[in-house]
């Protein structure tokens, strides 16, 4: 028996058992899909599709992480159940492309047995989010001998789900050319989703019907009500992945990579298409994403000067958008209802709770939506403030965390982007606007763990943290001065 490069083990006057793996996968399919294609023929595409990206994860390496970044923000708001039981498609992909390079892995173990990767202070940072996020509320939950609801767990698990993300990322990415074909995926698919979203918005070509069978927001929004959500079912996410895919496209414009053209359209597609969800803190964020843009790329008044003519497209294009969202502030109190009904929600149901006996130090609970009658058969209300949140599911250690975890990673990727001019760079400058709106827009509304804008999140934390960062002809990435630091184009040298 010997193993290959590719890690395919071959046993001598038999086939690969990679390719025996994927025959018997692939009748296995069959027999299971032949009924399945007459009943449920969308289902059936669904569960064939995911059953390729996997063959795909496994035969070759990077596949696993372009499917994390270019399929999952397309199907991260399909209902949990509508394809498979108990799970959402997205969820079900990445546990797919996880067990695809967990197998790979396990083939390649016979003969090479690679050193463990350093516990480096990003990593710290993730994993202590992980401990304070998902295991601590569920421990602490046991140990007051509460029960467990099917929400509490849900929602106990993101977290960690959002780790595997980065994990699965940083493993099947390796070099620079893989990085940069992620970047160019995710802009490509976040062009496409805020196409989606505009006519969505705007009530166009029966897109929001479209939506309703598959993709029915779970915020407060309406299909029908001049809120895009697109193919994530959440306006707010909508809004994040978009804007986070600005500070990929700003970064390739400010490095001069790829068609001017091409980028400033993309640019001004996402700003459009984020502030089509009709949210304040779309528009929040993309104000703080084009300053940390210019801070961190060191054109600060490029930056500036770019976001007016988008702001006017964005009030060109979104005019029944920005029309319906300032009728709000029509009503007697002089605020939006959804702004009322949300600080009513907190005074009345959440923040008592919180505060009472001591809940605040180590939370109340991973379920982040309050019974209105204390019973869970009563209404209930989510908890529509970011920091109250991280307080009611994990107390102040879950607070600590993510102050931790934001600040850590915002120093790191901004490091990273002024130290390397390759793809891995140009990574660095999109995870660290990211992370800067996450901090910004946490003040509002939970983000963190939005589907779909969270998972490009962690994948471009683990872009921006590559392992090798060599070319694919093996070539040391260009960077800036070795021993003085990069020079900015304001003329101040970073170390």
């Amino acid at each position: 028996m010997t193993l290959t490069m590719a890690g395919a083990v071959r046993v001598k006057g038999s086939a690969p058992a990679g390719a025996r793996f994927v025959s018997l996968a692939v009748v296995l399919g069959a027999v299971v899909l032949g009924p399945l294609v007459i009943r449920q023929p969308v289902v059936a595409g669904v569960l064939v599709l995911t059953a390729l990206l996997t063959v795909a994860a496994f035969v070759h390496r990077p596949a696993a992480g372009y499917v994390v970044v270019g399929v999952i923000p397309l199907i991260a708001g399909m209902h949990r159940g509508s394809a498979l039981p108990l799970v959402r498609p997205s969820e079900a992909l990445l546990l797919l492309a996880g067990g695809a390079l967990l197998a790979r892995r396990l083939l390649a173990a016979a003969s090479d047995k690679p050193s463990p990767a350093p516990m480096t202070t990003p990593h710290a940072s993730i994993l202590f989010l992980v401990v304070a996020g998902s295991l601590l509320p569920l421990l602490w939950l046991l140990a007051r001998g509460r029960p467990f609801t099917e929400d509490d767990v849900l929602y106990g698990v993101q977290v960690a789900k959002f780790a595997a993300v980065y994990l699965i990322v940083r493993v099947s990415i390796q070099s620079d050319d893989e990085v940069r074909r992620c970047c160019l995926i995710s802009m490509a698919v976040g062009a496409a989703i805020a196409v989606i979203g505009i006519l969505q918005a705007l009530n166009l070509l029966s897109v929001p019907s479209l939506l309703e069978a598959h993709f029915k927001p779970t915020d407060e929004a309406a299909l029908d009500a001049n809120r895009a959500s697109s193919t994530l079912g959440h306006s707010f996410a909508m809004a994040d992945l978009l804007v986070f895919n600005l500070g990929l496209a700003g970064a390739w414009l400010a490095r001069k990579r790829g068609r001017r053209s091409f980028l400033l359209t993309a640019t001004a597609l996402f700003a459009v298409g984020a502030l089509a969800s009709g949210k304040f803190s779309a528009a929040l964020a993309l104000v703080v994403a084009v300053a940390a843009l210019g801070s961190v790329t060191g054109y600060t008044k490029r930056a500036a000067l770019g976001l007016v003519p988008l702001v006017l497209l964005a009030a060109l294009v979104l005019r029944p958008v920005i029309a319906a969202r300032l009728q709000g502030f029509r009503s007697p109190e002089g605020l939006p209802d959804s702004w009322l009904g949300r600080l009513h929600n907190l005074e009345t149901f959440v923040w008592p709770r919180l505060f009472s006996n001591f809940n605040w130090v180590l939370g109340v609970r991973p379920s982040a939506k309050v019974a209105e009658g204390g019973r869970p058969s009563s209404p209930f209300h989510y908890i529509e403030s970011g920091y109250t949140w991280l307080l009611w599911v994990g107390g102040v250690p879950l607070l600590l965390a993510f102050v931790v975890f934001v600040y850590v990673n915002i120093r790191g990727t901004r490091r990273i982007a002024h130290a390397r001019s390759d793809a891995t760079g140009d990574a660095a400058i999109a995870a660290h606007v990211a992370l800067v709106v996450l901090g910004a827009v946490t003040w509002l509304d939970p983000h963190m763990t939005l589907r779909g804008s969270g998972d490009l999140l962690f994948a471009l934390l683990a872009l921006a943290y590559t392992a090798t960062g060599r070319t694919s002809r093996g070539e040391r990435p260009r960077a800036g001065p070795a021993a003085g630091g990069e020079l900015l184009p304001s003329g101040r040298r970073v170390v």
